[in-house]
């Protein structure tokens, strides 16, 4: 997890922004990110003269930002298959 410690709302200090009272310019802003990552390869020679690589990856982040009050999460596999040199996502 990445928090940024110290951040806080842009504009004039101790003013609110037109429409919306409750943000205060100089008051603290949470920003926080997390990031999930896993990762695996297998690497496996097929014959005499041929190296095969089967690989995964997935991710998943999440952002939140206290300012426009949301949240962010995205997830994302991939998977790969190489085989002498000639990738294929699959």
């Amino acid at each position: 997890m990445t928090e940024t410690i110290g951040r806080t709302i842009p504009g004039t200090i101790g003013a609110s922004y037109a429409g919306y009272p409750s943000i205060v310019g100089g008051d603290s802003r949470t920003l926080e990110s997390k990031d999930l990552i896993l990762d695996t390869k297998f690497v496996a020679p097929i014959g005499e003269n041929n190296i095969t690589t089967l690989g995964a990856q997935y991710t998943h982040s999440k952002l939140a930002d206290a300012l426009p009050s949301m949240s962010l999460s995205k997830s994302q596999p991939l998977f790969l298959l190489k085989t002498n040199g000639i990738s294929s996502m699959i």
